[in-house]
């Protein structure tokens, strides 16, 4: 996978969730792109592209909510260290933390919030061996 695509109608707000409370470090500061504004930031495995709503334009999704990125998951070594920096920042936990009942042994422990822009965000642990 090369990256993610992020669409955001609060384009600085989102770059701050995902830089300062995420942790994501910065491959190319934002910068204009045709009628938009662009960001790209490292998630480890793949890249992050952050980009604004088409200046001007209605942030909704054309297709509607059902379609487009359910959420997004990173790989964090403890919850409790993420618990505390999103209490920092002053970020909700939408759900969690909890092991959901999916039946594996090896189910790490999670947790969601919601990103400025609407995108659901997964912390979880490793898996257990």
């Amino acid at each position: 996978m090369h990256s993610i695509a992020i669409q955001t109608d609060c384009f600085d707000r989102s770059y701050w969730f995902y830089t300062e409370v995420v942790g994501l470090a910065k491959v190319r500061e934002p910068f204009p792109f045709k009628t938009r504004t662009l960001a790209w930031l490292d998630a480890g495995v793949a890249l992050i592209e952050l980009y604004s709503t088409k200046h001007g334009a209605d942030a909704a999704m054309p297709l509607g909510p059902a379609n487009g990125i359910d959420h997004v998951a990173f790989v964090v070594e403890r919850l409790d260290e993420v618990i505390a920096v999103l209490e920092v920042h002053g970020i909700a936990i939408a759900k969690g933390p909890l092991v959901p009942p999916s039946g594996d042994p090896r189910q790490p422990e999670i947790l969601f919030v919601e990103a400025p822009e609407g995108t659901e965000v997964q912390f979880r642990e490793p898996e257990r061996p």
